[in-house]
């Protein structure tokens, strides 16, 4: 396959885990709301 090609997706599963870590986290933050 092409490198960018490779690059792109390996870029690409790093945000899926970083978004589903970050996820996980938001039920451990105590959200308020401003005002």
């Amino acid at each position: 396959m092409e490198p960018m090609i490779n690059i792109a997706l390996r870029a690409a599963r790093k945000v899926g885990e970083n978004i589903v870590r970050a996820s996980d986290d938001l039920d451990r933050l105590d959200i308020k709301a401003k005002g």
